[in-house]
């Protein structure tokens, strides 16, 4: 993303993820090792939207000259961007009106492209920003290759004007667009205080998922395994990792770890 403060803040461009690494301090050599691993088959990268940022509620900021957007803009953070009405800044495709869903698909649309660009295919599966997509931008999605979707078991997903429908996305079934569904049924989060054992709660709900006859698709975010701010926190996430992969391997000897494309070759995995 580049803000261009020379126009007091008026105009947004975003950068490709290589640009932006290339211009980050202390990233030095970084979407070399990303090469790396996607040659090894260590990392398989997947569509998570252009941003993870809702565009309309920036740009709305700053024709408004709201002031916390611009007093954020000018410090270079995102701390205490809030709400725009029913929108959270992180949401990259949330709304407060279903006639903002046609902007979402254009920039859905440029990210797909862009996501070819950068790494030589087309991603095969997509997970909103903050899950809050509406089924209108299904379509597009579908039509630029994707052929999996993340999304909650039960959704009330929004209308617009206050109003919204419940939604049931069983685990492998397809919507009107032709998406399969999976949804994150185990999390991994050793960062977060929230549970004292993370790594026994993970195991459980693996079990409970392999009792079900569906693959573990296991939620962990990057702040887990980085330590550029707390290298504590990087410490313990490896630390953790480490440990769940073993306990996986151990209970469960002929386990498979696959990426989320594999489920759409693999019969056995009823998608």
């Amino acid at each position: 993303m580049i803000l261009l403060e020379n126009t007091n803040f008026t105009g947004y461009h975003y950068r490709s993820l290589p640009d932006t690494l290339s211009s980050l301090p202390g990233y030095e050599g970084t979407w070399e090792s990303w090469q790396e691993g996607i040659n090894n088959k260590l990392l398989v990268p997947e569509f998570h939207g252009r941003e993870h940022l809702n565009v309309l509620f920036l740009e709305k900021g700053m024709e408004q000259k709201d002031a916390r957007i611009m007093l954020n803009l000018k410090e270079r953070s995102w701390a205490a961007l809030g709400y725009y009405g029913r929108i959270g800044f992180t949401e990259a495709f949330s709304f407060n009106h279903i006639s903002e869903t046609e902007r979402h698909k254009e920039i859905i649309a440029d990210g797909l492209d862009l996501f070819e660009k950068v790494f030589g295919r087309k991603a095969l599966h997509f997970n909103a920003p903050g899950a809050r997509e509406h089924r209108s931008v299904h379509d597009t999605i579908k039509a630029k290759g994707v052929q999996l979707i993340d999304a909650d078991f039960f959704r009330k997903e929004f209308q617009g004007d206050g109003t919204y429908k419940k939604l049931y996305n069983p685990f492998g079934s397809s919507n009107k667009a032709g998406l399969k569904t999976v949804f994150r049924n185990c999390v991994f989060e050793p960062s977060l205080q929230e549970r004292t054992d993370w790594v026994d709660s993970c195991m459980k709900e693996i079990e409970m998922a392999f009792m079900l006859g569906k693959p573990a698709n296991i939620s962990s975010h990057r702040v887990n395994f980085v330590g550029g701010i707390e290298p504590s926190i990087r410490d313990l996430g490896l630390k953790e990792l480490k440990r769940l992969l073993a306990a996986i391997i151990k209970k469960w000897p002929d386990v498979e770890f696959v990426a989320a494309p594999d489920l759409l070759s693999e019969k056995r995995y009823e998608l």
